[in-house]
């Protein structure tokens, strides 16, 4: 049973735009608003990611362990923005100095980086 929206716990302002209202009212639906905001927030940083691919061919890595690499941005597949900001393998970092330097990429990737 849905609730009388006479008695809506949320409520914006009748001049309010119209994605406020919408929010509102399934909001007092009983959506989930931290479920709501995870969803757009997951499509805002699609959107971010999609105008960087259509306006670059290249992306340079900013931070992290492999900062200065560039990228195909055809070779992106998910979270573009963890990756152009160092961030996308952060957790396992200190793994790759220690361990992970037998890969190609990474030994590649050090030595330049060590060397520049």
């Amino acid at each position: 049973m849905q609730p009388d929206f006479a008695k809506s716990i949320f409520s914006v302002p009748i001049s309010a735009p119209d994605e406020h209202r919408i929010i509102c009212e399934y909001a007092n639906r009983g959506y989930n608003i931290k479920q709501m905001l995870k969803a757009c927030l997951t499509l805002h940083r699609s959107e971010l990611e999609s105008d960087i691919i259509r306006e670059n061919s290249h992306v340079m890595v900013l931070g992290g362990l492999f900062s200065g690499m560039l990228c195909g941005t055809h070779t992106l597949s998910s979270v573009l923005l963890a990756k152009i900001h160092g961030t996308y393998e952060r957790e396992v970092q200190d793994l790759i100095l220690e361990y992970g330097l037998s890969s190609d990429f990474y030994r590649y990737w050090m030595c330049r980086r060590l060397l520049c």
